[in-house]
């Protein structure tokens, strides 16, 4: 088999610039260094982030302009990607990449179309935390993958572009990206899979969209939800020729959603006790599981 054109693609902002010295130490540090990198450019610019790189000539910027949404600027460079490399290595700029993390990924093209990786779990200051990101064991989640949570991060994904190209256009006003690309992707038939061996550091601060370590509370739970609902709905009627099957469980899950969503509003007692709860459980969550919990289900739906 030819070996693989792969390019690693990351998006930096301003609140994440104080990471930079970590993300791209370990970037170097890779032991398959056969890739190019591709940096989006969100309200920050060039000039500020170059030092960072250094003089290396496989490095190429796209600028997030004006009138773009971040997910916008996100599809514009997957799109330019995708003309000149057969997979791409997806990584949050904010995080640590494992010294094996871009050779792993490259492995996992021969069983998959879309491959994630577990991640460790550190705080703001890169110490961990003692959790691992890891593919559920229990089936009663881990059959529910991605249509109901998630596992496939813009942190920990590589994506082929074959399968990029049957997923996209990516909505502007998407907020969840890596959800969609993962929902769209199961709707289109990809293969998947996921590799539980640590390959990335993922950096647990204020400004993760995606909770997993809890204490959660009653702000962030309403807010999941709404979220997960909007990514429901974004889905159903972005998406063309959703085969029926997908179709049916993607609106019973919409429904579900938005009954949680309804109950959990207008019942304070429920919401209190469905967050004791949550929090209660072992802290081993995946990303958007805290939202209407199956264990917790007795709890909203009685």
């Amino acid at each position: 088999m030819n070996k693989k054109t792969l390019a690693l693609f990351t998006t930096i902002y301003p609140e994440g610039k104080r990471f930079l010295n970590d993300f791209f130490s370990s970037l170097w540090d890779q032991s398959d260094l056969d890739f190019d990198t591709w940096v989006g450019l969100d309200r920050i610019q060039e000039n500020e982030v170059k030092p960072y790189f250094g003089s290396n000539d496989r490095i190429t910027y796209i600028e997030r302009k004006s009138d773009e949404s971040p997910s916008s600027l996100r599809q514009r460079a997957i799109k330019q990607i995708m003309k000149n490399y057969d997979a791409i290595i997806f990584v949050d700029s904010d995080d640590i990449l494992e010294p094996n993390r871009v050779e792993a990924a490259r492995n996992m093209l021969k069983i998959c179309d879309v491959g994630g990786c577990a991640l460790t779990i550190i705080n703001e200051a890169g110490k961990p935390l003692g959790s691992i990101f890891q593919y559920p064991k229990e089936s009663i989640i881990a059959s529910k993958i991605p249509l109901c949570n998630n596992v496939f991060g813009l942190s920990n994904t590589i994506y082929t572009t074959n399968i990029l190209e049957k997923i996209l256009p990516i909505p502007d006003n998407c907020v969840l990206v890596d959800w969609f690309l993962a929902t769209s992707a199961w709707i289109r038939g990809a293969r998947f899979s996921f590799d539980i061996i640590p390959r990335m550091k993922y950096r647990q601060y204020g400004m993760n969209t995606a909770r997993i370590i809890p204490p959660f509370t009653q702000e962030y739970i309403l807010k999941a939800a709404e979220m997960a609902l909007n990514h429901y709905l974004l889905v159903i009627s972005s998406l063309s020729h959703i085969p029926s099957q997908h179709k049916t469980q993607l609106e019973e899950q919409e429904d579900k959603i938005r009954t949680f969503l309804s109950i959990m509003k207008q019942d304070q007692d429920k919401l209190l006790l469905y967050i004791q709860k949550l929090n209660e459980l072992p802290s081993e969550h995946i990303w958007w599981d805290m939202v209407a919990h199956p264990h917790l289900d007795n709890i909203w739906k009685n």
